[in-house]
């Protein structure tokens, strides 16, 4: 009896990437492709199903109520074909090391140092996986996280890879028409540009004006 109907198979494996890591950058990393190719092998999968897979938009990208319950199977059923292969091989796995970070880390930080470390480290199998709002970090399938917190989560191990500084900035043009802004204590009369997200630990002005805050309070 012949199995139908079957979608393109290389697409499943593009779309099972792609909505792990929620990015067509990072699953093009990991399957060794351009972006390209992963984006035509989605779009051909959502043209078979004729279904839409991925919503996206200029922030991020998430799958569909569609596309969700469809990554499930196809997750399931490769995990499933890929055991059966390591069986009939006798494969006895490689050194495969999971990192979870956020997106903007995986693309400006850790994807730049990819290639130098597989070269470094052959045997190992590195994969990456982006998830940009985390409650519990706990709750990460991964062996390392890579994330940036005011706070240590608890009941981990924690150790800093560096540290930063935060400022307030401006353009040129409004420093040019603002020339008393000299200091910190200036910017009350000034315009803020502020982002709202509640899921991020991020410096916030809050941040920035409590020195003064505590300074006048004593």
């Amino acid at each position: 009896m012949k199995i139908t109907p079957l979608p393109p198979l290389n697409s499943l494996v593009a779309f099972e990437a792609a909505a792990r890591h929620l990015s067509f950058t990072l699953a093009a990393t990991e399957l060794n492709v351009t972006q390209g190719a992963i984006s035509r092998q989605v779009r051909l999968l959502e043209d078979y199903l004729g279904k839409t897979l991925f919503e996206r938009t200029t922030r991020a990208m998430n799958l569909t109520p569609t596309g969700s319950h469809y990554y499930e199977t196809v997750r399931e059923s490769l995990l499933q074909l890929a055991g059966a292969t390591g069986d009939i091989r006798n494969w006895r796995g490689e050194l495969q090391v999971t990192v979870a970070t956020s997106t903007a880390m995986a693309s400006l930080w850790l994807l730049p140092k990819v290639a130098e470390f597989q070269r470094n480290h052959e045997e190992i199998d590195l994969r990456i996986i982006a998830h940009d709002y985390v409650k519990d970090y706990s709750r990460l399938d991964c062996d390392l996280a890579l994330y940036y917190c005011r706070s240590a989560p608890k009941d981990m191990q924690v150790t800093p890879l560096f540290s930063e500084e935060v400022f307030p900035v401006c353009s040129p043009g409004y420093l040019a028409k603002h020339p008393e802004l000299l200091g910190i204590e200036q910017l009350a009369g000034c315009t803020w540009l502020w982002l709202e997200d509640p899921h991020r630990d991020w410096i916030g002005w809050p941040c920035i004006f409590r020195p003064i805050v505590t300074a006048h309070s004593v």
